[in-house]
């Protein structure tokens, strides 16, 4: 039975936002049998290791005769959802949530080996059905008892013999979910980033589970599908998903930058949209982030299929689509309530484990099947030897992290141990926090932070009866020492500690004063410099990616503003920080807010704002083995940035800024100037720093004090033939393009004489894929400077604009695609609506204004339309006429003394001294002329080819006519079928209901036949 696939929508990416925390004692390890797992002499006197290359699955054994004399043994697999009854049953072994058990059989067995002895067992790679033996894991079997394994295969011959070139200059690592972090990432000069991924809006379900029967659902279209073959199986996943991450992934890995991808899947019950296969029951109960299901056979296949898929995509062709280096298995899996919930009520840590332990297994698996330099790494939130409760009363508490971790290592190194880490999420103890080394060191009880720091014994060690019960920046590093312990080693290796979600927050509260929201972001500034300083010594850290490039809407309804810039894109002073940290100008972007730092010493003494003199103060502040005295400012400055210019001066040379900027092309010499005020004595002479026509260049601004230079700067002039008013857009807000080209120098349309405006994804290549809106421009003539919003151009149905980075062209010629490449403005859109802007014009309209006038002079102005928000005001050029012509008006708006936008649009004022009311009308409809003129002046009406001068050779008299005068006043619209008709008309039947015909109505300037204007219309 086969049911229609459908096209499901899904919710957009969740936010990963932790909560406040309350601790308590773990209840999960009393039961556990971790430690009595494998405790058989034989699983350590017997070695087993299992290999994979293109073609086999090799198997080494070897053991002493002396140890487990010499019988002969037999070789099973399994796939790694599947168990043996023994392992359901013996407390020597875990069966997690699994119902897929076996008994012992032929038909799991692959081979036999004789103990005592030294053997290799080979066994094909890929079943008959498909199915990659990679995923199994392998046993040794004596009279139906387990003696060794399970193993899994650890040593695996990739698909690809390329290694990804990455830079890797430092630890700075930024997290990039929003738009803005694609150019800040880069711009920050950071060498990692973290993307999440989404599952549920990935992957396409084949079926699903309808009163107990699998239902198939047809296979989704190829147009809106990437198929993929995995284990024999086709699986389908969403192209424009994948595509929208294939171009992040690309974009990074083009400029060397390491890419995490944070795997998850919002909740949903949607199952035409996502597998149910992968939902475990209770999944959905009251949590933001559902695990994977991989216990039962399809949610195992479509485990492996999803992380094959991903790491083929970002693997082949040499890294062609880009590359993931790391993923991020899940989002705090220590917390279930709202992230990993398998269970309605808590299960042991034993089988909890275990069910992560085989998916972080499988992710690994697939990646290192592709590429050997790709690692996992497991989340936890910031607590270690308490856990979080906050959902009170739910039957599913937290587990402990330390034990998880202790769980993991010991239970890997027995089946055969890989490089997994891990991803701590080492928030302040309190997450608001804009100030962690004061509270993370306090022993006060107050108010929002109920007990201080110094409760929670946050330098105790990591295991025995009292393990440290949070790991936050203030005590770091002994997680570091930790992983640092031989028994966690990786083969001699540490395992890698990836920090991906931590931040500071700045803790914004509404109704702050602007000088105490500056004092916050100034406290932010410290703590992120010193956390910084601390994890560049860690050596078991690889990368520290601050979280996030903005604030997030969601996270400042709770004071969590974690961003180096404001929702609304304003900079922090935590962004500039960031950006030189790991440079030659670390002191300089630090030392200045050591001021900002204040904390308690061992002896509770406060070492209060102002009185920090060093950072090393705050690197040991809970009396452990952190060494300052052995700090390395080699390991933080790492990275060669381009020169700042401004940390370069020689002296104070004032409060001065020099801007990059661009004018529109509108024949005028435009200037680039300093802006502010230079220091007394100083003089600033410029390279040429003047452009007329389009194009672009860099202007260098030199300071001296007499014949010494104490200080430059450089910014770019650039004329181009079009503007946007900003370049920063909320998702749904108009985008208004400035346009002009009247240019001596530019070579008009070459088709219909016109140029056009484009607006493509910023990677589209234009020409061979349509652009998303566009509209014709100015005919090479026209002279007129206009601003027109793109979105009201013409649809090219490519759905719209929706959050991302774009790209506005200006073409030379309509019929074509040529373009100066100075006339190219790069825009983005952003998610969220109205986070960005407190300050919205999109429904401001200031149009085109066309008036006929019969009479001058006059004063005709073209205004807004609409209502300013308050505190903006607008300013107007050139928006009078007093006589006929046209004017090319110019629209400012100010706030606070500043022009933040401006529009264009065209007021024109013709001369009209005759027209009718229509120029169509039906038969017997009145029909109305309204005329201007001196004393003596006459309207007559004729057909359209009549020659009006009835004295001239074969001119004709008027079928209607009157004189402009008192009778009849001008501009007095005069129904002409109140008129006598003219008797000297004899061709027409001259009534008054005119027949159907083509007319004209003609104004006289004498009393004779002089022409002064015509209109004409039709009759029907």
């Amino acid at each position: 039975m086969k049911k229609k696939w459908k096209n499901i929508g899904f919710l957009s990416l969740a936010v990963m936002t932790a909560s406040m925390t309350m601790v308590s004692c773990g209840r999960d390890w009393e039961d556990s049998k971790i430690d009595n797992i494998g405790y058989d002499e034989s699983q350590r006197l017997i070695t087993l290791i299992a290999k994979a290359n293109d073609n086999d699955i090799v198997l080494d054994l070897s053991s002493k005769e002396e140890d487990v004399g010499n019988v002969t043994v037999e070789l099973h697999a399994l796939k790694s959802n599947e168990y043996f009854k023994e392992e359901k049953d013996s407390d020597k072994f875990f069966s997690g949530l699994s119902d897929n058990l076996f008994n012992v059989t032929e038909v799991t067995k692959m081979g036999t080996y004789k103990l005592g002895t030294e053997d290799v067992i080979t066994i094909p790679r890929v079943r008959s059905d498909g199915f990659d033996n990679l995923y199994c894991k392998y046993y040794l079997i004596r009279k139906d008892k387990i003696i060794k394994g399970p193993i899994y295969i650890t040593d695996i011959v990739p698909k690809t013999s390329s290694k990804p070139v990455l830079k890797h200059e430092s630890k700075k690592g930024l997290f990039s979910e929003d738009v803005r972090g694609l150019d800040l990432v880069k711009d920050s000069g950071s060498s990692y980033t973290t993307l999440n991924i989404n599952l549920n809006g990935l992957i396409i379900p084949n079926e699903m589970t309808v009163d107990g029967e699998v239902v198939e659902f047809d296979p989704p279209s190829p147009e809106v599908s990437y198929s993929f073959v995995s284990n024999g199986k086709t699986f389908y996943f969403y192209k424009s998903t994948v595509d929208s991450i294939s171009e992040k992934v690309k974009h990074y890995y083009d400029l060397g930058i390491s890419v995490t991808a944070g795997i998850i899947t919002t909740t949903t019950t949607v199952y035409e949209g996502y597998p149910d296969s992968l939902v475990y029951p209770w999944a959905t109960d009251g949590t933001s982030v559902m695990g994977m299901n991989c216990a039962g056979i399809r949610g195992f296949e479509y485990t492996i299929a999803i992380f094959e898929f991903l790491n083929d995509r970002f693997t082949k062709e040499n890294f062609a689509n880009g590359y993931i280096a790391n993923y991020c298995i899940g989002n705090e899996i220590d917390y279930p309530q709202s992230y990993n919930r398998m269970s309605e009520k808590q299960l042991n840590i034993d089988v909890y484990m275990e069910e992560y332990s085989r998916l972080l297994r499988l992710a690994n698996l697939a990646s290192k099947k592709y590429c050997n330099e790709t690692t996992v790494v497991m989340p936890l939130t910031h607590c270690w030897g308490k856990t979080q409760e906050e959902r009170m009363g739910d039957a599913v508490q937290g587990y402990l992290p330390y034990k998880m971790v202790y769980w993991l290592n010991k239970i890997t190194k027995l089946r055969g141990d890989y490089n997994w880490g891990l991803a701590p999420h080492v928030y302040p103890k309190y997450l608001p926090n804009a100030d962690p080394f004061y509270y993370d060191t306090s022993m006060a009880n107050s108010i929002p932070f109920p007990e201080g720091g110094k409760h929670f014994g946050m330098n105790n060690q990591f295991g025995g009866d009292n393990p440290s019960a949070l790991i936050t920046f203030s005590n770091l590093e002994i997680l570091d020492e930790y992983m640092h312990e031989n028994d966690m080693r990786y083969n001699g290796s540490l395992r890698p500690i990836y920090l991906l979600e931590q931040g500071i927050s700045s803790c914004e509260e509404n109704g702050l004063s602007a000088q105490r929201i500056e004092e916050r972001r100034n406290i932010q500034a410290a703590c992120i410099a010193a956390t910084y300083y601390k994890v560049s010594q860690l050596d078991s850290v690889v990368a520290y990616c601050y979280y996030r490039a903005e604030d997030h809407l969601v996270e400042t309804k709770h004071f969590q503003n974690f961003g180096l810039f404001t929702s609304k894109g304003v900079e922090k002073q935590a962004y500039e920080l960031y950006k030189y940290i790991d440079t030659k100008y670390t002191h300089k972007v630090a030392d200045k807010y050591l001021k900002y730092l204040r904390y308690y010493d061992m002896n509770n003494q406060l070492h209060n704002y102002g009185s920090v003199k060093s950072y090393m103060e705050v690197m040991n502040l809970f009396n452990t083995k952190f060494d300052t005295a052995n700090f390395d400012w080699d390991k933080v400055i790492m990275r060669n940035c381009e020169t700042k210019e401004e940390y370069e001066d020689k002296e104070d040379v004032g409060n001065i800024s020099f801007k990059d900027k661009t004018y529109l092309f509108d024949g005028n010499e435009h200037t680039l100037e300093l802006e502010g005020t230079l220091a007394p004595g100083l003089t600033v002479t410029y390279t040429d720093n003047k452009l007329t026509n389009v194009g672009s260049k860099t202007v260098k601004a030199t300071i001296s004090k007499g014949t010494e230079v104490v200080g430059t700067r450089s910014a770019t002039l650039s004329v181009k033939h079009l503007t946007t008013n900003k370049t920063r857009y909320n998702l749904n807000e108009k985008i208004f393009v400035t346009t002009n080209h009247n240019d001596p120098n530019y070579e008009t349309g070459k088709g219909q004489n016109t140029s056009w405006v484009g607006i493509y994804g910023i990677n589209d290549k234009i020409g061979s894929i349509p652009s998303l809106y566009y509209y014709g421009d100015n005919f090479g003539s026209d002279t007129i400077i206009r601003t027109k919003c793109i979105q009201e151009g013409i649809d090219n149905q490519r759905g719209g604009l929706k959050a991302g980075l774009y790209k506005v062209v200006f073409f030379k010629d309509y019929s074509g695609y040529e373009y100066d490449p100075n006339d190219v403005v790069n825009i983005e859109i952003y998610e969220y609506e109205d986070s960005l802007q407190d300050i919205n014009l999109s429904n401001i309209k200031f149009n085109d204004k066309d008036v006929e006038q019969a009479t001058a002079p006059f004063n005709i102005k073209n205004e807004i339309e609409g209502t300013l928000p308050e505190g903006v005001t607008v300013e107007y050029e050139n928006n009078v006429l007093t006589n006929f012509g046209q004017a090319n008006c110019v629209a400012k708006f100010m706030y606070n003394g500043k022009e933040i936008e401006r529009r264009y649009a065209l007021l024109k004022v013709t001369e009209v001294k005759l027209k009718t009311d229509k120029t169509n009308y039906a038969l017997g409809e009145d029909i109305f002329v309204t005329a201007y003129g001196e004393s003596g002046w006459w309207v007559g009406i004729y057909l359209k080819d009549d020659i009006e001068d009835y004295d001239a050779e074969g001119g004709t008299a008027s079928i209607f006519w009157y004189y402009i005068n008192e009778a009849r006043p001008s501009l007095t619209p005069v129904n002409i079928r109140t008129l006598e008709p003219n008797s000297y008309r004899k061709d027409i039947e001259v009534t008054k209901n005119l027949p159907a015909n083509e007319y004209k109505a003609v104004l006289f300037n004498t009393s004779g036949y002089t022409v002064h204007s015509r209109v004409y219309f039709t009759i029907a």
